[in-house]
């Protein structure tokens, strides 16, 4: 039922936005946006470093469509948002890209399923598949998944993606990990890290991942942490 191939073609389909004109909103405060998944109103929480993307934008409106268009048949987008400090000087040319942003999306197989009374079951489900895809049993201490991490951000190639592995579990949420070196349209590579983690909202599914420019394993920490502040933050709203 879960694996990581899904989020492999979806971060690849995600990436695709990275080298192209990106633009959101200036402001810190966080704010909610309420969304209907499968007839469920579920609170979306915008973390309050990032801002969300407008549609009504062009260059916002052409990271959407790219986004979407990859993930056509496996996930609808239900959020995206970037660094709010990233975006003045992106825009007035003084930054070549963005490089931290966020994305909620639900699995279009997922929409109408209730999981209700089975959050704490499902992420113990999804943890467990996701450690045993291929090479990616970094289950155990901190030591192993920094090994883990080096070693793939080592060798991934460009254009590539690779999964790390489960990076953290909590008893409602499962995180994962993967990265991919991109070359922007300036010509610079840079290595993208993701991190997502899985979690039951009201009954639904939802994915929400959380993107960094990142060599180091202290960025996987630092992207983690922000990560499960925003878990927090989702469950919190929506008790």
């Amino acid at each position: 039922m879960w694996g990581n191939g899904r989020a492999v073609r979806i971060v690849t389909a995600i990436m695709l936005g990275l080298a192209t004109l990106f633009s959101a909103h200036s402001g810190a405060e966080a704010r909610n946006v309420t969304v209907s998944v499968g007839g469920q109103a579920i609170v979306l929480v915008i973390d309050p470093d990032q801002c969300e993307l407008d549609r009504g934008h062009a260059s916002d409106s052409r990271v959407y469509d790219l986004v979407e268009r990859g993930l056509a048949g496996h996930n609808e987008l239900l959020l995206a948002a970037a660094d709010c400090t990233q975006i003045p000087p992106w825009r007035n040319g003084e930054r070549p890209t963005l490089d931290d942003f966020t994305q909620v999306q639900v699995g279009l197989q997922f929409r109408t399923q209730d999981l209700k009374g089975r959050e704490i079951q499902t992420a113990n489900e999804i943890c467990t598949a996701l450690r045993q895809q291929g090479d990616a049993l970094v289950s155990g201490p901190v030591g192993a998944v920094r090994e883990r991490f080096n070693q793939v951000s080592d060798a991934v190639k460009l254009n590539e993606t690779k999964f790390i592995g489960v990076v953290h579990e909590d008893p409602e949420a499962c995180y994962a990990s993967l990265v991919q070196r991109i070359r922007t349209e300036q010509g610079a590579d840079k290595l993208i890290l993701c991190v997502y983690g899985h979690v039951v909202v009201r009954g639904r599914l939802l994915y929400i991942y959380r993107f960094t420019e990142g060599e180091s394993f202290a960025s996987l920490l630092r992207l983690t942490e922000l990560l499960r502040k925003s878990v927090q933050a989702h469950l919190d709203a929506n008790r």
